[in-house]
């Protein structure tokens, strides 16, 4: 795919309005790329994100980066799609933090 902007549809542009989009590149900038589409991206921007990474790619981005980069319901979504069980905890127990402040 050429780099820069003309390897995204218009549709997606409205994803990157924090962006110089004459910057962006979609092989430099896959992981951001796919955190917006993923987490913010319509059904047309998603099907352009799988046809543009495939599959395997996205499954891969949703593994490595999914817990960091996708709000939890967007990565139990994501997760349950790739069939790859319930989306890993990320808060600890505040039962851990207060146990030494209860001796009683």
């Amino acid at each position: 795919m050429e780099p820069g902007v003309r390897a995204l549809p218009a549709e997606l542009l409205e994803l990157f309005w924090d962006w110089d989009l004459r910057e962006l590149d979609l092989a430099h900038h896959r992981e951001q790329i796919m955190e917006r589409v993923l987490q913010d991206g319509s059904l047309e921007a998603v099907r352009w994100l799988l046809s543009a990474f495939g599959d395997p790619g996205v499954r891969q981005f949703v593994v490595e980066n999914g817990t960091r980069r996708l709000d939890p319901k967007i990565l139990s979504f994501w997760m349950n799609y790739y069939d790859l069980g319930a989306p890993p905890c990320t808060t600890r127990s505040l039962l851990i933090d207060n146990e030494m402040g209860w001796r009683y």
